[in-house]
């Protein structure tokens, strides 16, 4: 079992710090101009820099080159140290605390000068490792340091994204807390088992070294792409819904062409190079589709209102999500054919805007309702023709 473990961590190796790199250069731009995600992003940064400096084949090319071995592997430490001050900086802006912020970075400065003084003072060597073959170069003080201050910072941690997981009602944030969360508890049993070697010769953790580490880089990974994943699903979901809108908008801004912030355009070429900007796509559908509709209202004769619910009670509500979404689209339907052979406006006491949901996206949700109807063939047939 300590053999395939062992195989699954190297496994991991490259394809964790892969990802972890991809993850930071996506999230990049937000972490540029949100300080709040700094912190986040600035550990998981360093975490991958550790991590490339400790890729075999790096570490095969610093053995190789004369004098770079230890030099790098005391730079992986300090940069360790870097991520574990970055991870206390991003609980410290969590709990909005500059007293914390200031003794972060001051805590983290004295572990990385303790590190240096400790390393200078040991005796030569090159190995930078634990195990190693005699003893635990440099020293077992700078091992315990070095340790220990991972450990502090990584409870600490996950301590505080448990706790600020279960306080937030932001979905996104709650599962990004938690997976760095996991993360930060994965890679502090990592250090926890270099402890148990240093302190007591317990190398029966080795095979779970790499794992851990490695599961941690994923987890981390994850955790700072949340925000990414969620906009690219509430993209694909605005995208989805302007689909199903449009042919219900372009017939309506046909006849009401005020209402229309940008000129009609083909289906396709319309979701995939907006006019406006994307976030505001579907908004933007959204009202002209009601600006048009209140329009219509005033096209409505009397008669038609009841007309359509029997007409939807024969022939029932096919494609719609209710039956007031079908009557409002043979409303509608009737409404811009009496608008097009120029009827004229007059008050009506229909209220197109009684069907309308009680916010933004519950009438966005009955707004699709109306589209799927509006192209049914139930809807098509629907010509009462009182105007003839």
């Amino acid at each position: 079992m300590s053999a395939e473990t062992a195989d699954l961590g190297n496994f991991l190796t490259y394809p964790s710090v892969v990802i972890l790199w991809v993850a930071v250069l996506i999230r990049f731009p937000s972490a540029v101009h949100s300080p709040k995600q700094r912190g986040l992003w600035l550990a998981v940064a360093t975490a991958a820099t550790a991590m490339t400096l400790a890729l075999p084949r790096v570490a095969d090319f610093a053995i190789r080159g004369s004098g770079i071995a230890h030099s790098l592997a005391l730079t992986r430490n300090l940069i360790g140290v870097v991520s574990a001050g970055a991870v206390l900086y991003f609980v410290a802006v969590s709990t909005s605390s500059r007293r914390r912020k200031f003794g972060f970075f001051v805590t983290a400065g004295l572990v990385m000068a303790a590190l240096l003084v400790l390393d200078t003072l040991a005796l030569p060597h090159r190995e930078h490792d634990v195990p190693a073959a005699e003893g635990f170069p440099p020293s077992l003080a700078y091992w315990v340091t070095l340790i220990s201050a991972h450990l502090l910072a990584n409870t600490v941690c996950a301590f505080v994204c448990l706790r600020y997981s279960r306080r937030t009602e932001n979905p996104g944030l709650a599962v990004g807390l938690r997976l760095f969360g996991l993360g930060t508890v994965l890679v502090g049993l990592f250090w926890l088992g270099h402890l148990l070697l240093v302190t007591a010769n317990g190398t029966w953790v080795l095979p779970l070294l790499p794992l851990l580490m490695n599961l941690h880089g994923l987890l981390r990974a994850a955790a700072i792409l949340v925000p990414t994943l969620f906009t690219l699903r509430r993209t694909a979901a605005d995208i989805a819904a302007a689909w199903r809108l449009w042919p219900l908008w372009r017939d309506l801004v046909q006849v009401v062409p005020h209402v229309a912030l940008t000129r009609p355009r083909a289906r396709l070429v319309e979701l995939l190079w907006p006019p406006i900007p994307r976030s505001l796509l579907l908004y933007r559908k959204v009202i002209e589709t009601r600006d048009a509709i209140l329009v219509l209202n005033d096209y409505v004769e009397p008669q038609v209102p009841d007309l359509a619910r029997c007409h939807v009670s024969i022939n029932g509500a096919a494609n719609s999500g209710s039956e007031e979404a079908a009557v409002l689209a043979c409303v509608i339907r009737e409404a811009r054919r009496a608008k097009t052979v120029g009827r004229p406006q007059r008050l009506s006491s229909f209220n197109a805007c009684a069907f309308a949901g009680s916010d933004l996206e519950g009438e966005k949700r009955f707004l699709i309702d109306v589209a799927d109807a509006y192209g049914s063939a139930s809807t098509r047939t629907f010509e009462p023709q009182l105007w003839k």
